[in-house]
């Protein structure tokens, strides 16, 4: 795969969906009413049989100079106490909701922050009330991230006996002199070490998370990251670029466009190339049957979130929402869910049946039955994608090609602006 730089489809390069769906005509709901609005949401029936269930642990045991989600370290335990305990309250109370009781749940996901930063008996009793008070689908995937100091046989039998079936791991690099410039305490032999420990402890699916463009990295580096992965017991591995925090704070490095696609396609013909592996999304590999990884790709296939926890954001049917961050605010919510949100947006009815389109740029492939229904309002853009060589025809469907999986982010943008403009009046196809 070769990138040339003189010709490239678009000026600059988008690093995520989040940062791509922002195109979209989501309106602001008054604050005033949000609690009832929401309320209103979960007293429906579910209209989506796609359902996730996400729960946010913002607590660190330190703050990693590249992470850009909401999280904290060194808060009080009684604080840690307190947050354990509202979340199980919250899942008691929205399990109580129509909406909840009306479709299995395929996937739950721990994320942060560091889930495993606190104790192993309060992350145990948060996945049993969710077995206890949530509806979920047989086989269900309960994954929990975790970084690798925080790994030890102890929580990994605590986690597989409650029924947690997947880890995953924020590895970022095996180099051990790269590791050191980002303040990460785990040299390589360790991480192999810790990875053997879940293997052996029941739990069979393990991914890990990648990242290309750090600081003074090279292909060479790069290159023996990727050969780490086919030398442990890894089931998966999600590979992502350097994402700069919105502040312009934390670790950030510029990168030539080239190199940064040749790394991308490193990964990507390598991961593809494991016996029994597979692409799963643009940023996603894993085996066939032990490496799935039903939450990720949920959000490619536009399932609805049901999202619990400080600073956590969920979306039902039209509607998206944000929880408040602060966590001390968010602990002022109690038992009672509906007031959880801090911000709380609504696009048109339409946008269901629009958004069908990002299983493409999300999800690899875009049905044809799907195919069929979305020419009409996005032939033009579908066309300048395939001149590009970033998608193609197959057997009547569309798929993402390997240069189109690194500008899939850029391909939602598209995608993105174009319902924008249906949405607001604008057919024309051009």
């Amino acid at each position: 795969m070769m990138l040339n730089s003189m010709e490239l489809p678009f000026k600059t390069r988008f690093k995520s969906p989040t940062q791509a769906r922002r195109a979209l005509p989501f309106r602001p709901l008054p604050a005033s009413g949000m609690a009832k609005i929401f309320q209103s949401i979960l007293n429906q029936p579910a209209q989506n049989p796609e359902r996730l269930l996400y729960i946010h642990i913002p607590f660190c045991s330190k703050t990693c100079s590249f992470c850009i989600y909401n999280r904290y370290a060194n808060l009080p335990e009684h604080i840690i106490t307190s947050y354990v305990e509202t979340i199980i309250n919250q899942i008691r109370s929205a399990a109580k909701t129509p909406w909840v009781q009306s479709a299995p749940f395929k996937a739950v996901y721990f994320g942060g922050g560091t889930p495993t930063a606190i104790p192993s008996k309060d992350l145990v009793r948060i996945v049993d009330s969710i077995n206890q008070y949530i509806p979920l689908a047989n086989g269900c995937e309960i994954t929990v991230e975790s970084t690798i100091s925080n790994i030890s046989s102890s929580l990994v039998k605590s986690l597989a006996e409650a029924g947690v079936n997947r880890i995953s791991l924020g590895v970022q690099t095996f180099d051990n002199t790269i590791r050191e410039s980002l303040g990460r305490e785990s040299n390589s032999e360790t991480i192999a070490t810790k990875i053997r420990t879940i293997s052996q402890g029941g739990i069979s699916n393990i991914c890990i998370d990648l990242i290309y463009g750090l600081p003074n990295q090279t292909i060479e580096s790069w290159t023996a990251d990727l050969e780490m992965v086919q030398q442990l017991p890894i089931t998966g591995c999600s590979v992502y670029p350097l994402v700069s925090k919105p502040n312009g704070q934390g670790t950030s490095t510029e990168i030539d466009i080239d190199l940064e696609y040749k790394l991308f396609a490193a990964a990507h013909t390598t991961l593809n190339s494991i016996n029994g592996w597979q692409q799963l999304t643009p940023v996603q590999y894993g085996h066939s049957t032990n490496g799935k990884a039903i939450y990720v790709s949920g959000h490619g296939q536009n399932a609805d979130m049901l999202a619990l926890g400080a600073g956590a954001g969920g979306r039902i049917n039209t509607h998206t929402y944000f929880t408040n961050p602060n966590v001390e605010e968010f602990l002022g919510c109690k038992a009672n869910f509906a007031q959880t949100p801090k911000i709380m947006m609504s696009i048109d009815k339409e946008f269901l049946n629009l958004s069908k389109v990002f299983t493409l740029s999300e999800g690899l492939r875009l049905s044809k039955q799907n195919y069929q229904k979305l020419k009409g309002v996005f032939g033009s853009d579908f066309d300048y994608l395939k001149e590009q060589g970033l998608i193609f025809e197959i057997n009547e469907s569309l798929q993402l090609s390997p240069t189109g999986c690194f500008w899939a982010a850029n391909i939602s943008d598209v995608f993105a602006q174009r319902i924008g403009k249906v949405l607001q009046g604008d057919t024309a196809n051009h």
